[in-house]
């Protein structure tokens, strides 16, 4: 199972733990969407040039702290849209913790 979770106040928290096991590893369609939309935020941030307070990027695990503003505001929605879709449509696989 997956577990994210994402706060919101001057700085931006998100963390995302786990391995969603929906298949065998290299063909879990899960856990590949989630990693894709992580890493992409991860890089889209970076490329804007935005400092992250604290990131963690390892096998299992992603966490990453940010300040929050208006475009690092958008980024991070999106990709909570995301995996809220993910975790509606794979309940199994993935779900939001508080």
């Amino acid at each position: 199972m997956i577990n994210y979770s994402i706060k919101y106040g001057d700085s931006i928290i998100v963390n995302v733990s786990g391995h969603a096991n929906f298949s065998n590893e290299g063909s879990d369609i899960v856990c590949a969407s989630v990693s894709s939309l992580v890493t992409m935020t991860v890089n889209l941030v970076d490329n804007f040039g935005y400092k992250f307070n604290d990131v963690k990027l390892e096998k299992g695990f992603t966490s990453f702290d940010l300040i929050s503003d208006d475009v690092t505001l958008k980024i991070v929605t999106t990709l909570e849209e995301h995996l809220d879709s993910l975790a509606k449509k794979y309940p199994l696989y993935i779900k939001r913790i508080s």
